[in-house]
């Protein structure tokens, strides 16, 4: 399971009100608080953690440092 709390600067605010309701419970019960399918869940936390990447924060491949405001990563190279 991803700690999405790194996210949250990155997030809009009903991402904010998904990750909060993650660290309570599982994928199916916000999911059905909110009344979306857990696909649809999955998608809005895909394009979150593709805006933070695009920021510059992918802590899952120790990415962890943003670029200024106004850029966007072009590529990352891992080795």
């Amino acid at each position: 399971m991803i700690d999405y709390t790194g996210y949250l600067p990155y997030a809009s605010d009903y991402e904010k009100g998904l990750i909060a309701l993650l660290k309570k419970g599982t994928r199916e019960s916000v999911a059905s608080h909110y009344q979306i399918s857990t696909r649809t869940l999955e998608r809005h936390l895909k394009s979150l953690r593709e805006k933070a990447v695009k920021q510059g924060f992918c802590p899952d491949v120790d990415m962890e440092y943003t670029c200024p405001a106004g850029f966007e990563v072009g590529s990352i190279k891992i080795d």
